[in-house]
């Protein structure tokens, strides 16, 4: 499933006046952390959204998290009800602010539905759509449109014959429904990427199954902004095809996925050029042994030269499940010797890839067994004259912090949640009164402190407290 990232920017142009800093870092909190799409700013910060377990013990919320252009955080937000809120495409718009795009379940039939959150670039939030349509909806993808409207490609099940279809929707930036339409085919439908190709057209691509040769096979389809068909075509011989990502570079379409051996169940890369009437210009695929599928395909530093992700479960993976990795490509789409790996113990998840206002690179996703908790997230970008970052596992932070009372700003407790301890790190030097109080108006820690100090709280329950700064409520902490 592509994460086809979306910016808006009031000064985004293909080379950047300075340099942006290369870096590797992972967030971890204890639970289940995933980052599904990045965008960055006019400033070069970039902004984040996912899901997490990480804030209370609940079942995964809405993740937005904001970092600087070296990588440091400057705050994480979680939004979400009682069920599961899952936050999978971000647009920033500078004269509006930054939606959140994601499915729920916080229904009353337990459906999933589509969920839009609009918050301040403060992360504060604004304004909550719920898009209420029959069946399960899993978002899948989002387009920005020329007329600042949005293109949605989710997942569905609305379907005579309950199998999952592919419904886009086009709807103003206030939720209100332009137009509507489920792509019917007799199987299981793949939804790949979005890509503009003008002011007035847009492509996408996928995988659907092919009547005539009882296989799936990769398709691109080309709409006007009124939802007519300019082009339809299919591509693939001899095995199963599905493209993930589109990118739409000096009049040719780049495409990218894979070819499923049925007999083996292996999957190898598979890469594809059309024009802009979809007329085949070349492709090829790759064989390998076991799985690899690419999964985006972005343009990179020189015009014609292009940076692919992957997943791939091979003779180069570690055992426990797939590992992700980034390699430079030529215009044709040949292999260059300039690559990231991103490899941990279990199966790591990619998320989403940007070309940055330098030119260079960035991208998110999920790693195993790095970390406080059971999966973490992880974010690089290659650094200007196409730097690339050391990776160091080891250069870890809290995904949670509390930023704490007006009047203390420069004040966090991390991490949150904790186990057996958290740290109260005060920055002004002066001494305060920090308190916790359980659930049942229980006072379990009081004392006087300043600088940073580590409380401990191993002779607790699990559970949510109340956090006392000065008497005044400063936010919740979990104790797993």
């Amino acid at each position: 499933m592509v994460r086809m990232t979306l910016i808006v920017l009031t000064c985004l142009f293909l080379f950047s006046a300075h340099g942006q800093n290369g870096f590797f870092k992972i967030f971890s909190g204890i639970g289940q952390d995933r980052a599904e799409s990045i965008t960055q700013l006019s400033n070069d910060d970039l902004l984040i959204v996912g899901s997490t377990t990480s804030f209370y013990e609940a079942p995964p919320q809405m993740l937005l998290m904001r970092l600087d252009q070296n990588g440091n955080k400057i705050w994480s937000k979680e939004f979400g009800g009682p069920e599961i809120d899952h936050g999978l495409r971000i647009v920033a718009l500078e004269d509006d602010g930054v939606y959140l795009f994601g499915h729920h379940n916080n229904t009353s039939s337990g459906e999933f539905d589509l969920k839009i959150i609009k918050t301040d670039f403060n992360g504060e939030f604004i304004s909550e759509i719920n898009i209420e349509n029959s069946g399960w909806d899993f978002l899948e993808d989002v387009q920005l449109m020329p007329d600042s409207s949005f293109m949605l490609a989710s997942s569905t099940n609305a379907t005579l014959d309950g199998r999952l279809d592919t419904r886009l929707q086009r709807i103003d930036r206030q939720g209100a429904l332009i137009w509507d339409t489920i792509l019917s085919n007799e199987d299981d439908d793949h939804f790949g990427d979005f890509q503009l190709l003008s002011d007035t057209s847009i492509a996408y691509c996928g995988s659907r199954y092919n009547n005539d040769s009882s296989k799936f096979v990769a398709f691109i389809t080309v709409l006007d902004t009124q939802n007519h068909v300019l082009w339809d075509k299919e591509y693939g011989d001899f095995g199963h095809y599905q493209l993930n990502g589109l990118a739409f570079d000096r009049e040719q379409i780049y495409a990218v996925g894979h070819q499923l051996d049925s007999l083996t169940d292996e999957e190898d890369v598979y890469t594809l050029r059309v024009d802009p009437e979809g007329n085949w210009l070349g492709g090829y695929v790759e064989n390998s042994n076991g799985k690899r599928s690419f999964e985006e395909v972005v343009p990179f530093v020189t015009p014609g030269y292009f940076m692919l992700s992957f997943s791939r479960d091979d003779e180069f993976t570690f055992d426990g499940g797939e590992d992700v990795a980034y390699f430079e490509y030529d215009e044709w789409l040949n292999f260059q010797p300039f690559f990231v790996e991103v490899k941990g113990f279990g199966h790591d998840y990619f998320g989403d890839m940007i070309t940055c206002s330098d030119s260079m690179v960035a991208s998110v996703g999920s790693v195993s067994e790095y970390g406080n908790g059971d999966r973490s997230i992880y974010v690089f970008k290659i650094g200007a004259n196409k730097v690339y970052p050391t990776i160091d596992y080891t250069n870890n932070e809290d995904l949670v912090a509390v930023e704490l009372i007006e009047g203390l700003s420069d004040l966090k407790i991390y991490p949150n949640p904790f186990l057996e301890s958290f740290k109260v790190d005060f920055k002004d030097q002066e001494m305060h009164q920090v308190k916790l109080i359980d659930m049942q108006g229980k006072v379990v820690i009081s004392e006087t402190t300043s600088g940073k100090t580590q409380v401990s709280v191993q002779d607790s329950d699990s559970g949510i407290y109340l956090l006392l700064i000065d008497g005044q409520v400063a936010g919740r902490l979990l104790k797993k």
